[in-house]
């Protein structure tokens, strides 16, 4: 693991405007979900809307992951793992590793979106406790669906 850690630190020196551009898309498209949440509802009649925000909560949520994922190399797209096969990393340390870095920004945006929810729904609309529910457990499946899809592209990642 203390390899991979170094090997992380490497990556971030040599790949810096890259992490760095793929921040900066991160943290707008985090305020723009937010933002939304805040201006509209996520339960009601349009639900093209909110698959809309589901779309952007997965590209949030897929953005800060991709540069530990994968590398353009060739003008293709290859995974960091595919090249580190010849070194003593093994494939769950990857993995863990990973989980670890999408854990802790999916934590994080969730406690944020449902600390933004539940203020718009006091500010903006009536307040009732089966409306504060609702709106948890659509969070909720939101990000139980995305954790998915980001295990799912991890350890598609992580085969060589």
């Amino acid at each position: 693991m203390d390899k991979l850690k170094k090997f992380d630190a490497e990556f971030k020196k040599l790949n810096s405007y890259n992490i760095l551009l793929f921040n900066v898309i991160k943290y707008l498209t985090t305020f723009f979900v937010i933002g939304t949440m805040i201006v509209f509802p996520l339960i009601g009649d349009d639900f093209l809307f909110n698959f809309y925000v589901l779309f952007f909560l997965i590209y949030a949520l897929n953005i800060p992951m991709s540069p530990y994922l994968y590398i353009k190399q060739n003008k293709s797209r290859i995974s960091i793992y595919k090249l580190m096969r010849d070194t003593p990393i093994r494939r769950e340390d990857f993995v863990r590793s990973r989980l670890r870095h999408f854990a802790n920004y999916a934590s994080k945006l969730a406690s944020a979106c449902i600390v933004v929810r539940i203020i718009s729904i006091f500010t903006l609309e009536d307040p009732s406790l089966l409306r504060i529910l609702i709106s948890l457990a659509f969070i909720a499946i939101i990000f139980i669906i995305l954790t998915l899809i980001a295990i799912f592209d991890i350890y598609i990642a992580s085969r060589y």
